[in-house]
Order: C-alpha cells, then structure tokens, then sequence
C-alpha cells in the first residue's frame, strides 16, 4: 500500500512539472468526471432502450407523442437523482428547459400506483434504477 500511494505522489509530482498545477488540477477533473458522463450516457441508453426509442427521440424531438413524453419523464428523474447533474444540465442534455425538467421530475414523484399507467411506469422506473444501481457498484 505504502509503496502505491508513493507512486501516487511520484506521478502527481510530474503531472504538476508537465502541466503546471491548474494544467493537473483540469486533467484530474477531466478524469473523474468521465464516470458521470458514461452513467448520463448509460442512463440515456437504458431509457431508449426500454421505450423502444432512439436517442434523438428523446433529446431533439418536440414530439407531442405521450409515450415519448413519459420516457422523458422518467429520463429526467433518473438523470437528476443518479448523477451530479443540476435540473439546468438535464435540461441541456435533453434539449428541454429546467422549468420542464423540474415538472418532469415532479409529476414522476407524483406517479400513484393505483393507476394502471402509472403503475406501468413505476415499473419502468424500478426495473431502469436497479439496473443502474448494478453499474454504479461495479464503477465503483
């Protein structure tokens, strides 16, 4: 273990000759952050997939079309409650606006089983959050 964490330093020591401090300050970041983008892309992908979507219909398209639009609902929750991204950055990465997104995750949080569409989506939303659940443990 002593001898890693002295690689560590030893590494970061040349990255910070190299780059300078900001320069390795930017690449750390840079680093860490390719996990939350694979897991917008991956959450993404999981709701196409599901919906039976392609990626523009849920990112480019103005489609009034309700099953589209209930993808986008759960798409929204999914991105805001599993990854760093602010209501304003789901809504860039959806093309939607963060007042959209904010009604988007509140009507999914309002979803009432009672209801036969609701419940259908709630399943959608369970299935999809354990399937994310499984790659963040393993990213980890």
């Amino acid at each position: 273990m002593n001898n890693k964490s002295s690689t560590i330093f030893d590494e970061l020591f040349l990255s910070v000759e190299r780059l300078g401090v900001d320069g390795t300050i930017r690449q750390l970041r840079k680093t860490n952050d390719v996990s939350n983008n694979t897991l917008d892309v991956f959450i993404l992908e999981m709701v196409c997939s599901e919906f039976s979507f392609k990626k523009q219909d849920l990112t480019k398209s103005d489609d009034k079309d309700p099953n589209k639009r209930d993808a986008r609902l759960i798409l929204a929750h999914l991105l805001y409650q599993h990854t760093n991204l602010s209501q304003s950055k789901v809504g860039l990465f959806m093309n939607r606006t963060k007042g959209a997104i904010s009604r988007y995750i509140t009507e999914v949080t309002q979803l009432n089983p009672k209801i036969k569409q609701h419940k259908d989506l709630i399943s959608k939303l369970e299935k999809l959050e354990d399937e994310i659940e499984v790659l963040k443990n393993k990213m980890h």
